[in-house]
């Protein structure tokens, strides 16, 4: 975010490395794409891709504890109906898979994504990528069209292309949000407070407009200044708890998560105020009440750690509780260090299997031949591989988006869908690499790097038609395109 970026360039400007990072999107994790999947099928039902795409996300999200064997959940939610029509249903499976989840979205975008995350196990086991969709949300609450379909407008258009950065070094300052940090912890944090103010709320929320008289309609959206000090008080205090409830929880893990030492960073424009209106206030009045002293502002100790103690002398523990709370005092705990995480790097000289892979996963991010700029430059810079290899990458996807036979496939016009899943009549899914849709006509296109194989490509693409035909019921033509050299075929 742009809070953590400035932090970062003025650790640089000072001669402290910030930590390595890599990027990753949100779109190609298995945790998002069922957030969204799950939306998509919430505003159309018997759109049985949807329920393809969240099961097969839950079975990857499940790899690393007790697997879901995709199979086992079609036998007992799919049933074929004279022979030819599927009905998947979907609700049962999302009770089999995620017993907790309330797709029900009256309330907030916010309160939705945080809820299906949390169900879903993403806050818990992928908080990056839980963070990510929270910050997307918010972004999209501040725009006119709110909700699931204002937030699949941004997903389709960037936001799954939004990066996440994780990873650690041991020789470097570590920044990350406070959402991020959730169940960690740390020998050493700085902690920065919000001075966001908690006495109103941004973008907009659901009201009941059944408490007047005479109204021409029973609800509305409304931000904080329209329910001011009118009869929808009381409903915008519910939404001013909420912030300040949330707030709170935030500060609370940001303030619990150091094992050794905690610097607090409060922005104060005073210290003297009647009642607190930001959590840096809040914190401060906290204090005062909770220790019955004043507060004052200190510099930060140069004892930056605190004394080791041998395991044997561990046995008696002492309290020390600070008495009138000034900054940089240091309280002797015991020292925990969690080991490091190495980035990831391809060496120079990839396979051509990984080439072809790196092809893919950029074709995956464009949408029209005009996204290729930022696109280009956004991935040259977070891709860990030699120049030599990328070079190679980057010129197999711009022959493939500037190519004579090619290039049409990617015209601002078409309407566009990436990875999309198809489930079959008898229950089959699969997923081409590109839909494009132009008029009536639709066109499947599947990336190969090499002609290897090509009769079970082909069978592949017409596998593909055969189902979008199906569930559209329009023409669908079908695309082969070869990255190496390129050469595109027409299958259907």
């Amino acid at each position: 975010n742009d809070t953590g970026s400035m932090i970062a360039q003025s650790l640089l400007a000072n001669n402290i490395k910030p930590k390595t990072e890599e990027s990753l999107q949100l779109g190609r994790h298995p945790g998002p794409l069922a957030v969204v999947a799950l939306m998509r099928w919430i505003l159309r039902p018997l759109d049985y891709r949807q329920s393809a795409t969240i099961l097969q996300c839950a079975c990857a999200m499940s790899m690393d504890s007790e697997p879901i064997v995709e199979s086992e959940i079609l036998d007992r939610v799919v049933d074929i109906v004279d022979g030819e029509k599927t009905i998947f249903n979907t609700e049962k499976m999302l009770g089999i898979l995620f017993p907790n989840l309330d797709y029900n979205t009256s309330g907030p975008l916010s309160s939705f994504i945080g809820q299906t995350c949390s169900a879903m196990g993403i806050t818990e086991n992928y908080p990056a990528y839980a963070e990510g969709l929270m910050a997307l949300a918010s972004k999209v609450s501040s725009t006119d069209e709110s909700g699931l379909h204002g937030f699949l407008r941004v997903w389709d258009q960037k936001g799954k292309d939004e990066s996440i950065v994780t990873g650690k070094s041991k020789d470097a300052v570590q920044i990350m949000t406070v959402h991020k940090a959730k169940g960690l912890a740390f020998k050493i944090v700085i902690a920065l407070i919000s001075p966001r103010n908690f006495t109103g709320f941004s973008g907009i929320v659901p009201v009941d407009l059944t408490v007047g008289k005479d109204l021409p309609i029973s609800a509305a959206m409304m931000d904080n200044y329209d329910m001011k000090d009118t009869i929808l008080e009381p409903q915008r205090q519910e939404e001013l708890n909420r912030v300040l409830l949330d707030d709170i929880n935030v500060t609370y893990v940001a303030l619990t998560r150091p094992v050794e030492r905690l610097d607090v960073l409060l922005e104060m424009d005073k210290m003297e105020f009647d009642e607190p209106v930001n959590m840096s206030q809040l914190v401060v009045w906290s204090l005062k009440k909770a220790y019955n002293s004043e507060v004052v502002a200190g510099d930060q100790t140069t004892e930056f750690s605190a004394e080791k103690k041998k395991a044997e002398e561990e046995k008696d523990v002492e309290i020390r509780i600070p008495q009138g709370i000034t900054t940089g005092e240091s309280i002797d705990q015991l020292v925990v260090e969690s080991e490091s995480e190495l980035m990831p790097s391809h060496a120079q000289g990839m396979s051509p299997r990984e080439i072809g892979t790196e092809v893919h996963r950029i074709l995956e991010s464009v949408q029209t031949l005009a996204d290729w700029d930022s696109i280009k430059t956004s991935f040259d810079s977070k891709m860990s591989m030699g120049e030599d290899d990328k070079k190679v990458v980057f010129e197999r996807v711009q022959n493939v988006l500037e190519g004579e036979e090619s290039k049409k496939f990617f015209a601002p016009d078409f309407h566009v869908e990436t990875e999309q899943t198809f489930v079959s009549s008898k229950g089959e899914v699969l997923r081409p690499d590109r839909i494009v849709r132009s008029g009536e006509i639709w066109t499947v296109i599947d990336y190969k790097s090499s002609e290897e194989g090509g009769e079970k490509h082909k069978d592949q693409v017409r596998r593909y038609c055969e189902i979008l035909s199906e569930i559209e019921g329009s023409e669908v033509n079908g695309i082969l395109i070869y990255t190496n050299p390129l050469k595109v075929l027409k299958v259907v």
